[in-house]
């Protein structure tokens, strides 16, 4: 008798192997408008395909231990069983959706007939899953701040153009909008000016759409830049304890307490701003004195800021900085809490660098795009030049990598930060 184990081995295989299959086959791709039985197709192709992988393995393996018997069992077995999964759950979703929960809220602007195919769609049932909470027939520049302050209170989720007839000046500053505020948008096939390049087709009922994609940090991006975030964290935190532990005791002898900048002198949390410019709580090890923020700003300090080509500063000399700080400062000792703040999902390893609420208040339209991401401890622009970049030339870099973001490019930027590190920052 072969050994039970073995069959849970098997099992096991087969089941990550359905997993990567299935994601291939854009089977966890989330649509509310997914037709009932669409997807059972590609589910027979991702089990067959996993069943011929095993069926393989065996083969060259040379121990035959199942039966074409229950090949096939195991085969109509998995194939009902994920299929009737997936109808229920389409059915469920449908349920919710009849009664007004998880409905995806959208505007449409411009009108024209476009306008009117998708509001009829959505009327009478052949599109499923959205509602139409704002219709925008006469749209110009001036209108477009109450379109963002809709998506501010959370009364939409999305706009989609329907009229080609907007003047390019207005279809232009949609994008903008949808750029300086964070709101997906998406263009009907007719309408698309060419503002973009990162495109995603999709339909609603018989409309064709193009959805504008400002980073391929989307869904399968983002689970897998995520899950790659927490094991290396992780893994750093181990290798690096020993450094902060050293680091925080030379902190206390050399200036006392606070170890750790995370609380202004009111009391209030520091905060930067994250992913779609929403605050977090952010700290470091203290590099300087405890009332340092408080003066961050002072007319004595602003006459040696190195930074005047943009909304951050940073000055030369700067006596606000202790002895211990300096130090760690020069090779980046003091950011090494950030570690915690991703695991946690406030940070990445890698990304635009988190900036504070009073520098992004004075960010161009164009300088709010780095904050389409979570933001990193390193990134494109602090390995590319750290110190002696400008202020629009870190938002160039940093755009390039939101835009053009990969597995490799992360762990390219992972790789060189140690040694920009190594070669320490210049004496300020």
């Amino acid at each position: 008798a072969y050994p039970f184990q073995q069959y849970l081995w098997y099992l096991a295989g087969a089941a990550l192997l359905t997993l990567v299959f299935f994601a291939f086959n854009g089977l966890y791709q989330l649509e509310s408008n997914r037709k009932l039985f669409q997807d059972i197709p590609r589910m027979v192709t991702s089990i067959s395909a996993t069943m011929l992988v095993i069926i393989l393995g065996l083969f060259f393996q040379r121990s035959i231990i199942l039966s074409r018997f229950l090949v096939i069992v195991a085969w109509a077995t998995a194939v009902i069983a994920v299929a009737g999964g997936r109808i229920l759950l389409t059915l469920v979703q449908r349920t919710l959706f009849r009664s007004g929960i998880g409905l995806h809220r959208i505007a449409l602007i411009g009108g024209g007939p476009v306008g009117e195919r998708i509001t009829k769609d959505i009327a009478t049932g052949h599109v499923v899953g959205y509602r139409i909470v704002e219709l925008v027939h006469h749209v110009d520049v001036a209108a477009l701040p109450q379109i963002a302050t809709l998506y501010q209170k959370d009364a939409i989720d999305e706009l989609i153009v329907t009229n080609a007839e907007l003047s390019r000046e207005t279809l232009h500053s949609l994008g903008d909008l949808s750029d300086e505020y964070h709101i997906p948008l998406r263009y009907a096939i007719d309408v698309f000016p060419n503002h973009r390049t990162h495109l995603n087709y999709t339909t609603v009922g018989s409309t064709p759409l193009i959805e504008v994609r400002r980073t391929p940090l989307e869904g399968w991006g983002w689970i897998i830049k995520r899950t790659f975030d927490i094991m290396i964290s992780a893994m750093v935190l181990v290798i690096t304890s020993p450094i902060m532990v050293v680091a925080a005791i030379a902190i206390w002898i050399d200036s006392g307490r606070p170890i750790f900048f995370s609380d202004l002198a009111n009391g209030a949390p520091v905060e930067r701003l994250g992913r779609g410019g929403r605050p977090f709580h952010y700290y470091k090890f203290r590099t300087m004195v405890p009332d340092a923020h408080t003066k961050r700003y002072s007319k004595e300090l602003l006459a040696n800021n190195l930074r005047s080509d943009g909304p951050m500063v940073k000055y030369a000399n700067d006596p606000r900085i202790t002895r211990v700080g300096r130090f760690l400062r020069k090779f980046s000792i003091d950011e090494l809490p950030e570690l915690f703040l991703v695991l946690k999902g406030d940070m990445s390893l890698v990304g635009p660098r988190p900036h504070f609420p009073e520098e992004v208040e004075q960010f161009k339209k164009h300088h709010k795009h780095i904050l389409e991401i979570t933001p990193g401890m390193t990134g494109l622009s602090q390995v590319s030049g750290r110190d002696e970049l400008t202020f629009e030339e870190e938002v160039r870099l940093d755009r390039h990598y939101i835009e053009h973001w990969s597995l490799l490019l992360d762990l390219w930027i992972l790789l060189k930060t140690p040694f920009v590190v190594a070669r320490g920052t210049k004496d300020v």
